[in-house]
């Protein structure tokens, strides 16, 4: 059973954008590295696009342990100089919990807009301060 997921690609853009969350739709008969839309290997920042938990796990801290454990991941990896993501207005005090900041409204309509950008800079530290995540 599938208790958690990440979703990312890479991208160009310091914080998430619609092309970034995007795919070329030619991606099966031309792959490109760089694309315009899209995971972008020569992308400094790690756009996640969900973190969803499983229903019947929620409220439990496993949500807390995914997370913290990717942005683990990547900055060990040393592949992004940071992480950004966008969340609705109720979710933004978890995601500073866990180190990101507030950028402010974001720019992306997927799903009709009205998303907060959050940004997660490996020079600006990962929240280990804060005892409970």
């Amino acid at each position: 059973m599938l208790l958690g997921h990440i979703i990312a690609t890479k991208s160009t853009s310091p914080v998430v954008t619609d092309a970034a969350m995007d795919y070329p739709q030619d991606w099966q008969s031309r792959y490109q590295l760089t694309p315009s839309i899209g995971h972008n290997e020569d992308g400094e920042t790690v756009c996640i696009h969900s973190l969803c938990v499983h229903p019947d796990f929620g409220g439990n801290g496993l949500g807390q342990v995914l997370l913290k454990s990717y942005v683990q991941r990547i900055k060990d990896a040393g592949v992004a100089k940071r992480i950004a993501l966008i969340c609705r207005e109720r979710l933004v005090g978890w995601y500073e919990k866990a180190g990101f900041s507030r950028v402010g409204p974001s720019q992306c309509q997927y799903g009709g807009g009205n998303w907060v950008d959050m940004v997660l800079d490996f020079e600006a530290g990962m929240g280990d301060d804060d005892p409970d995540f």
